[in-house]
């Protein structure tokens, strides 16, 4: 006699049952796809530094408890574990990108004569094309403003209900 009552069952079955709601079904799906998640999270363990490998699994089990209980994705979709696992890679690599996007890479540092550390810095992309755009942003609108062509203005003078 089985002591597991989902070991006869294929995956695609168990993410079934385990999308409508069986906390059993959703616990052997974690068995099966947490293989999956510990080399994923080991692969990028090094690469996010505001991460530790506890917080890259806890990740990788948010992502399937998405995919398969909120979203019911794994249902439509026939090779699960291949979709899956570009889900994971995909998510992991957003937070690298997320994370480099508001902070900067430090290119080198060195300590200098009166004891401070001094680095040279990388300013990420992200915060180059925003400042850029902000800064343009400001001097369209401040060369509107002086042109009077600003529509705030013509907005502001049009009263639809005046007789």
């Amino acid at each position: 006699m089985n002591t597991n009552k989902f070991e006869d069952h294929c995956t695609q079955e168990l993410i079934r049952l385990a999308g409508s709601g069986d906390k059993a079904a959703f616990e052997r799906v974690t068995t099966l796809f947490k293989p999956i998640i510990l080399n994923a999270a080991r692969m990028y363990r090094k690469r996010l530094p505001g991460y530790d490998i506890d917080d890259l699994i806890q990740e990788g089990y948010v992502l399937l408890w998405e995919l398969v209980v909120v979203k019911h994705k794994a249902e439509k979709i026939d090779g699960f574990r291949a979709y899956f696992k570009a889900a994971l890679t995909y998510r992991y690599i957003n937070l690298f990108r997320h994370y480099y996007s508001f902070n900067p890479v430090i290119l080198r540092q060195k300590s200098s004569y009166c004891g401070y550390n001094i680095a040279s810095v990388a300013e990420s992309e992200y915060i180059k094309r925003y400042r850029a755009k902000k800064r343009e942003y400001y001097h369209r609108k401040k060369a509107e403003k002086q042109a009077g062509n600003c529509l705030c203005d013509k907005i502001s003078d049009y009263s639809p209900y005046t007789a």
